[in-house]
């Protein structure tokens, strides 16, 4: 699945950069959004998670994954600021507006990817979608994602590095401490 997301967003980088190719890019983001959002819905979400996703209860219901949520609100955002296509604004605004109903549901603003299990990088993903959308949109969420910001630095520190923890359960225990790649997407981000 972030293949798929990853394949979107440089396309979309490779687009803004390369206009004369921007028509070719913009036919193989189209493809591979619209055969995802076709899998997501005919097979379901579990249909793009690993196996273990199935092995426990998700505790906000009903479940949702923020990996796929936000990572499909990503690419569309992506795919609209290159050029906008009026059939995915409702679809982008739809996952946005989702998303931040489900951090504005939850008092400790943190969504599960998997069962119990919260990723940073997942919802540093979910935050840039909410922030492009704003741009794209004009909607302002940007209370919400300053309380983010600031509840994350103040309790999914990892107290021997100073780095935000990489996974962590809906309660903010963490799950792991800094690693890899999203130690390098939450910077981005």
């Amino acid at each position: 699945f972030m293949g798929r997301s990853y394949l979107v967003w440089s396309l979309a980088n490779m687009a803004l950069r390369d206009p004369a190719s921007k028509p070719l890019y913009l036919r193989t983001m189209d493809q591979i959004i619209d055969e995802t959002l076709r899998l997501k819905k005919q097979e379901g979400m579990y249909f793009f998670l690993m196996p273990y996703a199935k092995g426990g209860s998700y505790v906000m219901q009903p479940p949702h994954s923020l990996f796929l949520d936000g990572e499909i609100a990503l690419m569309l955002a992506s795919r609209r600021v290159v050029e906008e296509k009026p059939e995915y604004k409702p679809l982008l605004t739809e996952r946005v507006n989702a998303i931040v109903a489900r951090f504005q549901k939850n008092s400790r603003m943190l969504l599960e990817s998997y069962p119990d299990e919260c990723w940073m990088f997942d919802h540093c993903v979910a935050l840039d979608a909410i922030k492009m959308a704003d741009h794209l949109d004009g909607s302002d969420h940007s209370v919400l994602i300053n309380d983010w910001i600031a509840m994350a630095k103040q309790k999914l520190v990892d107290p021997k590095s100073g780095l935000l923890t990489s996974s962590f359960t809906t309660h903010g225990a963490p799950l792991a401490g800094p690693e890899g790649s999203s130690i390098w997407m939450v910077a981005h981000s």
